[in-house]
């Protein structure tokens, strides 16, 4: 995308987003970093407390993308989640990670085509957070991530375990496809329970067995400064189709740390395109996934994760 492109999709996110109640403020110290984000969300928890700003970040077009980078503006704010949304526009392409990388410093994914070319962008999301009498610095030393790796496997699944259900809550969470052939694509990233999140993924068509890493992203529940809520609602389920997509939203006064879903699928297969959190105001985030070259309707569960200050 063209730089005067760029520089238009953030003004009109930017007054969409005023438009619609949010509030995007200054950076406190500005970056440099060439994978900086636009802002296309901000609010606060009830207490006023809690800030999340929710950042995005388009790559070129390609075939197979790896690794594309979104960080926030402001270096007062930490990264605790995000997301990335591939395409389901021709013969689509999907999902195959959606983490976080460095420390706590940004959100990475990558997507890929699955046996017919589709060339598509990517689209990486970041949730930077920040909490008031709090450094970037104590932050990051309060926040843990717990990563658990499946094992070789066609159809692989991992769970990251909590460090403690007494002392950490969980934010969200993410995984990685480890795949070297024709691929191996994401099929559920969410939270199984309060405090662990589990990652799901398969080779489709094309035999490809792969090691799935999935990680959680868990906040100290004691802070210095007061203690940390958590609310993950009932997830919200989509119609049985070949193309499920629904979207979860955390209760008001909440802030959203993270998101995901569960593709409840059977015969072929049914694949991620779309984890991205919401924009404009809205405190959500929408899941959508797809069959694959064959007819294979699936249901799909939508789940966001939220946190306020007590």
């Amino acid at each position: 995308m063209r730089k005067s492109n760029r520089v238009l999709l953030t003004a009109l996110a930017a007054v969409s987003l005023l438009a619609a109640g949010g509030q995007l403020t200054a950076t406190a110290g500005g970056t440099t970093d060439p994978n900086t984000g636009y802002p296309i969300n901000s609010y606060t928890d009830a207490t006023g407390r809690i800030r999340v700003t929710v950042y995005s970040r388009t790559s070129e077009v390609g075939h197979v993308i790896r690794d594309h980078k979104v960080t926030p503006q402001d270096v007062d704010e930490v990264a605790v989640g995000g997301g990335a949304t591939a395409s389901n526009q021709g013969y689509g392409s999907l999902l195959t990670a959606s983490q976080l990388f460095g420390n706590f410093a940004g959100w990475q994914a990558s997507s890929k085509d699955h046996l017919q070319g589709s060339p598509h962008r990517l689209t990486t999301y970041v949730i930077g957070m920040k909490i008031a009498g709090m450094s970037a610095a104590e932050l990051r030393g309060n926040l843990k991530l717990q990563e658990d790796p499946s094992g070789v496997m066609s159809h692989p699944e991992a769970e990251a375990p909590s460090p403690g259900t007494e002392s950490w809550v969980l934010l969200g969470g993410g995984f990685r496809a480890d795949y070297h052939g024709a691929g191996n694509m994401a099929t559920a990233s969410f939270p199984a329970t309060n405090h662990s999140w589990k990652s799901r993924s398969k080779d489709h068509i094309a035999s490809d067995p792969a090691n799935l890493y999935s990680w959680g992203v868990y906040l100290r529940k004691h802070l210095r400064v007061g203690q940390v809520l958590q609310d993950i609602p009932r997830p919200t389920g989509s119609a049985f189709t070949g193309q499920p997509s629904a979207t979860a939203n955390v209760p008001d006064g909440y802030v959203m740390t993270g998101g995901g879903a569960e593709v409840k699928w059977q015969g072929e297969g049914n694949l991620l395109w779309q984890l991205e959190p919401t924009a404009n105001g809205s405190r959500g985030f929408r899941s959508s996934a797809k069959d694959h070259l064959h007819n294979s309707a699936a249901t799909l569960e939508a789940y966001v994760v939220g946190i306020r200050m007590a």
